[in-house]
């Protein structure tokens, strides 16, 4: 093979490599769904834990409890981000939580 000849086989190589290595564009988008549901979930056990010395263990017990049935719901939400991508990638579904994710930045 020619110089020109390799030239051009690099030239095509490289985009094909790099589509192949490179993760999902809608991982991305999952994980910074994790990550915000987690940093504000610091944010709020934080607020709360100053409030806490003055209630009752009836109030903390249903607090706790709010708390942990929110974070499994907003969990949710970023599992379904994961699955509707697995399961098609290119489908309208996923590709709505990608546009959606680039309107916001």
């Amino acid at each position: 093979m020619n110089k020109l000849g390799w030239m051009i086989f690099s030239l095509m190589i490289v985009p094909v490599l790099s589509a192949c290595s490179s993760d999902p564009e809608w991982l991305e988008l999952y994980e910074e769904c994790k990550a915000a549901v987690e940093s504000e979930t610091a944010k709020i056990t934080a607020a709360q834990s100053d409030d806490s010395a003055n209630e009752s263990a009836q109030m903390r017990a249903m607090r706790e409890s709010m708390n942990k049935m929110a974070v499994s719901m907003a969990m949710g939400a970023c599992e379904l981000i994961k699955t509707s991508c697995e399961n098609d990638p290119d489908g309208t579904t996923c590709q709505a939580y990608i546009e959606q994710s680039k309107k916001k930045k």
